[in-house]
């Protein structure tokens, strides 16, 4: 369902309950968060997010396919380098911020989309479907 709140776009996905919880496992990780935190304002390379975060890169490495499945985060571009001519990825947050709201009625987890200012809901009390991020 998607709606017009205070110029904000929502949008809400139906979701069971443990999806809601896997995703909030998720964010909670620390190197997952960090991985998040650092590509908000510009895409990086995985050797630039584990150089920031001081986190291994085969840390870095593994996070980045189950953020990308999630749909948090994508590849923005890729570069070419210019000393070895490999090809590296740029990744970035597609999510600016991230919050949960839990009352008698079930749980949502609502996402600001890091593009345009919008809204994503996840929530496992709602009847519509449809998607911004892909989670």
């Amino acid at each position: 369902m998607k709606r017009r709140n205070n110029d904000v776009t929502t949008q809400t996905l139906h979701n069971e309950p443990k999806d809601i919880l896997l995703m909030l496992q998720e964010l909670g990780d620390k190197i997952s968060f960090s991985i998040l935190k650092s590509t908000i304002k510009k895409c990086k390379s995985v050797a630039e997010i584990s150089r920031e975060n001081n986190i291994p890169l085969s840390s870095v490495y593994r996070k980045i396919p189950d953020l990308q499945n999630m749909g948090i985060v994508a590849i923005e571009t890729i570069v070419t380098d210019a000393s070895t001519g490999k090809r590296i990825a740029m990744y970035r947050s597609k999510i600016r911020s991230v919050h949960f709201h839990l009352d008698e009625n079930g749980a949502k987890l609502m996402f600001e989309n890091n593009n345009n200012s919008s809204l994503t809901e996840r929530s496992n009390n709602s009847r519509s479907v449809s998607t911004l991020i892909t989670v």
